[in-house]
């Protein structure tokens, strides 16, 4: 690393410049403001690097980065004129690195420091996308600005293709995954870049030279303050200024993002905390489904009802699927009637006896339900609504023992059966649920 000449440094006002080892073959030159910024001598050299101080042309192959600063008074001015410059030691031996920025397929090639953005007093300002706030790392080292991983996934769908190849200290050439056009606005000050997105980022996105040629971006010394087009000066951002992360770590850490499967570790860890359900169905025991017959109700008793084999086949599964659950059980009651298979909304079917004549000799229970306009009528107050889905809700709840002959049924091939359980179909089951709901909801959390 080489000092440059007192006077070969540029005013920081018209923006960062590169220095290397050729530095001090430049002529020694004062001169006022206005010429100091029309200033502009270049090298033919590509291991030497563009001085200039109106643009920032970074200097290849670069593997050290050092900040110095220098203040230079001039007695004909009133003020003191503070002076920044980036200093970049140009590297020789480049590990067999062709000395040019393209790729043997033309492509152009952008070298960034990975080890320099990981270190600590770097300058850091907060940067608004959309609803999306970053915390953006100000590098006039590096070429132009770039995206890390969490900008990457949050504006996954505005990500285009893009031909740069990224170039690492490492000497390892890795495609650009793609650039991001984007609006951002910087304090009070807006405008449109295109970002190269790389994976392994340590930070969320830099703001390279590009930026701070197109703003005009001024970084006073000692004020810890940055301006742009000779606007007023802004603050850096501080750690605690946005939910960020710590920055400060290590270029052998840099590129961890969150991937799917350790979203997936995550969900099963809380699927761990959820206790197991069994396979088998349960039940409630606080209420039990009664058949009450009307006077001089006599046994009903229905035919065998025929159906395709296709039918017979899914009435035999949930029969036997049903005997192994509990729900019903093997009967020998004079009362019959008949099975009927449902299709549901789903695909799938419903198995269900047909008990419209076993109905027409209960009794009615006067017990309300509740219909749908009161329950929404409930709910125009609630923020948050949820649902609970019940399995199989009606076998769920037991019935009386004296009404299970009730329910009898029969399936050619298999047998007879009767419910152990509340089945679907019969005339009062709908008020014995309610009242179940009654005592599970009560007014205290019901309105919850």
């Amino acid at each position: 690393m080489v000092t440059p000449p007192r006077d070969s440094v540029a005013d920081a006002r018209s923006g960062p410049i590169a220095l290397s080892k050729s530095i001090e073959n430049l002529p020694d030159r004062r001169c006022d403001r206005d010429e100091r910024e029309n200033t502009r001598v270049e090298r033919s050299d590509p291991d030497e690097i563009t001085l200039v101080s109106s643009e920032y042309v970074a200097a290849p192959h670069c593997s050290t980065r050092d900040r110095m600063c220098e203040e230079e008074s001039e007695s004909q001015e009133a003020h003191e004129i503070v002076t920044r410059a980036e200093i970049h030691e140009t590297v020789t031996s480049n590990g067999g690195r062709d000395k040019t920025n393209q790729a043997e397929d033309g492509r152009q090639i952008i070298y960034i420091d990975i080890a320099a953005m990981s270190q600590e007093n770097r300058f850091f300002v907060n940067v608004q996308i959309g609803k999306f706030t970053y915390r953006a790392l100000m590098d006039s080292g590096a070429q132009c600005c770039l995206a890390g991983p969490k900008m990457m996934q949050d504006l996954a769908d505005r990500i285009r293709p893009s031909p740069t190849v990224i170039g690492f200290a490492n000497s390892q050439d890795e495609s650009s995954s793609g650039c991001l056009p984007v609006m951002l606005q910087v304090d009070r000050e807006a405008g449109r870049v295109v970002l190269e997105c790389v994976e392994i980022l340590p930070v969320e996105m830099v703001l390279g030279a590009d930026f701070g040629r197109r703003w005009k971006v001024d970084i006073g010394m000692g004020r810890d303050q940055w301006r742009s087009n000779d606007g007023p000066w802004h603050d850096f951002a501080k750690p605690g200024d946005t939910k960020m992360r710590n920055y400060a770590i290590t270029a052998e850490c840099a590129g961890i993002t969150v991937k799917p499967s350790e979203r997936e570790l995550v969900l099963q860890k809380v699927m761990r905390l959820i206790p197991d359900v069994s396979g088998e169905l349960g039940y409630t025991d606080k209420i039990k489904h009664k058949i009450e017959l009307i006077e001089g109700a006599r046994p009903v008793c229905q035919r065998a009802r025929r159906m395709s084999d296709k039918m017979e086949k899914i009435a035999i599964e949930h029969v036997s699927k049903m005997l192994r659950e509990g729900i019903i059980e093997e009967a020998r009651s004079e009362w019959n009637s008949a099975p009927v298979i449902v299709k549901k909304s789903d695909g799938s079917h419903r198995f269900c006896v047909d008990y419209r004549d076993l109905n027409k000799v209960t009794k009615k229970d006067g017990y309300p339900c509740k219909n749908m306009d009161e329950i929404l009528d409930k709910l125009r107050k609630a923020r948050y609504i949820s649902k609970i889905d019940l399995k199989s809700a009606y076998h769920q709840v037991l019935m009386e023992e004296s009404s299970k002959e009730y329910t009898a049924f029969l399936v050619p091939g298999l047998g007879k059966f009767q419910f152990r359980r509340l089945p679907f179909g019969l005339k009062c089951a709908p008020m014995t649920f309610q009242r179940l709901m009654d005592k599970l909801f009560s007014s205290k959390v019901e309105k919850h």
